[in-house]
């Protein structure tokens, strides 16, 4: 029996597939997009949209925090210095390509680093002095998760800790930041108001789109072709382009189209929808080359086929058990 896993396909086999692979339509067609239909905001239904789903909309993650800024413009730096800062971490100074900046193309960042690095110390010194209460914070803040306040690497190392903690110097930017974490709020369910201008967005895209798919249907339903577009025969391989469709829309289109067993209907293509309708259709010969390609395609597919009748068949007649603590499930 497994030797059917084997076994090429039928004649007549090849020649369904060669069919299926070579067939050619001639459609009218015409594409719809959301600038051929109306909206109009409807307060009532964009409310009702979002209590059906408010759960979906939530507040970020916010932080009550205290800031520390320790500056390092103030920092003294000489010619040399910075030529030694360089020539030790020149493989550090790169362009977006990867490729080694000269020390003139660095010297900005090198005198960054340079200054941060001679700021450590007075930073330290500042955490100290916070963490014991004989510095005042240098301002009190309340950011949402992930604000552009403070940069990525600061923010997971926040996400770690918790309320009540301090986090030791860490650099952001030009200057060193010591941050101690007041409170914590944990996401909340955004109010109306809050939530109205992402409710009123998706709202307004679903609205469009199921307005579009009506007037497709109502499109379809009248079956008035006068103003569609008439194409050249269409093959999945040739992957012709259609007007108003880019090419990966027509591809999309074409692969819907030739997987269809409907005269004529209506094919959704990212944000467009096509309605269409076959006025013709023929079958193309098949060159050599293609022959076996035909051929391949079809032996692969009755393979297939037989894999997945026999692994049916065997499941039926032998259920798998799993043995899980003495159970059987």
């Amino acid at each position: 029996t497994l030797k059917l896993l084997l076994a090429d396909a039928l004649p007549l086999e090849v020649e369904s597939v060669g069919a299926a692979m070579n067939v050619s339509d001639k459609i009218a067609y015409k594409v719809l997009t959301a600038s051929d239909v109306s909206y109009t905001p409807d307060e009532a239904k964009i409310k009702a949209f979002w209590e059906n789903s408010n759960e979906k909309y939530m507040t970020k993650k916010e932080y009550d925090l205290s800031l520390v800024w320790t500056p390092s413009n103030e920092a003294e730096v000489t010619e040399d210095e910075l030529k030694n800062q360089y020539d030790t971490n020149s493989f550090n100074y790169t362009n977006a390509q990867g490729k080694q900046l000269t020390f003139d193309e660095a010297k900005a960042a090198v005198t960054n680093d340079l200054k941060l690095k001679k700021t450590k110390k007075t930073a330290q010194k500042a955490y100290i002095a916070f963490k014991k209460g004989t510095l005042e914070s240098s301002e009190n803040i309340k950011l949402p998760l992930g604000d552009l306040k403070l940069n990525p690497a600061i923010w997971n190392s926040l996400e770690s800790k918790s309320a009540g903690d301090i986090l030791k110097p860490k650099i952001a930017g030009d200057q060193y930041v010591t941050i101690k974490i007041n409170a914590i709020k944990e996401p909340q369910v955004m109010t109306y108001e809050q939530a109205r201008s992402q409710v009123a967005d998706l709202y307004a895209q679903q609205a469009k789109k199921e307005a579009l798919l009506a007037l497709a249907e109502s499109t379809l339903t009248k079956g008035d072709t006068a103003d569609f577009t008439e194409s050249d025969f269409l093959t999945l391989q040739k992957r012709d382009n259609l007007k108003s469709l880019n090419p990966e829309e027509s591809l999309q289109f074409l692969q819907k189209l030739f997987t269809s067993n409907k005269e004529k209907g209506i094919i959704s293509v990212m944000d467009k929808v096509v309605v269409y309708n076959i006025v013709e259709q023929k079958l193309l010969s098949a060159d050599e080359n293609q022959t076996d390609v035909i051929k391949q395609t079809a032996d692969e597919l009755k393979k297939k086929t037989f894999e997945a009748n026999l692994l049916e068949t065997l499941d039926k007649k032998y259920p798998t058990k799993v043995f899980m603590g003495g159970l059987i499930n």
